[in-house]
């Protein structure tokens, strides 16, 4: 009875492990459109509405996996959960502030798909504090959104250098002129107007 309770729990071993967790990439270009589509809606530029999606609550559940594998599968990106839906809703109330000391030359858009203090000339030590801390809230609902699209897209989670990318991408296309932004190569400038031909 012991040999047959072992080779149970053998197989059922060996069957866990025959599961795969496959890791979702996208390619780069997927991304770029889904951060700006995603940035769009958060900017002033052209809201677009956007919709909550329900999580299962099945989902704990679920088998958890025991070996990975990594795929590219050429779908699209998802963006809607609850959580990106909660952080859009802080971010889209303090735009305005935030758009005031862009507008300052204040802040500035990194490479990181985050925002940067670029100074504090003409502050006062209160709002230079108050400052600090609405672009840290900014920064995490930033990173909340950027954790939460490798989430729900079952992404490697070294993917999410990618998911900054693109909005920083996003955000650089998205700047009023004279805005700081950074470059991909890391240097800070002032967006020109472009030309179109």
């Amino acid at each position: 009875m012991r040999k047959i309770g072992l080779i149970v729990g053998l197989a059922l071993l060996l069957v866990g492990c025959l599961s795969v967790n496959v890791f979702v990439t996208f390619p780069q270009e997927k991304l770029d459109k889904a951060m700006e589509g995603l940035e769009l809606q958060v900017q002033p530029v052209s809201p677009v509405p956007f919709k909550q999606s329900r999580l299962s609550p099945w989902r704990f559940l679920e088998p958890t996996l025991l070996c990975a594998a990594e795929t590219v599968v050429n779908s699209e990106v998802k963006t809607t959960s609850p959580v990106i839906a909660e952080a859009k809703a802080r971010r889209i109330e303090r735009l305005s502030d935030i758009q005031g000391y862009k507008d300052k030359k204040i802040l500035g858009e990194s490479k990181e798909g985050l925002l940067d203090i670029r100074s504090t000339a003409g502050l006062d030590g209160k709002e230079a504090s108050a400052l600090q801390k609405m672009v840290k809230e900014e920064n995490s609902d930033r990173m909340a959104i950027y954790r939460e699209i490798v989430q729900i897209n079952n992404m490697p989670s070294e993917q999410i250098k990618n998911i900054q990318a693109a909005a920083a991408k996003a955000n650089r296309k998205l700047a009023k002129e004279g805005e700081w932004i950074q470059s991909e190569d890391g240097a800070w400038k002032e967006k020109v107007a472009e030309i179109k031909k």
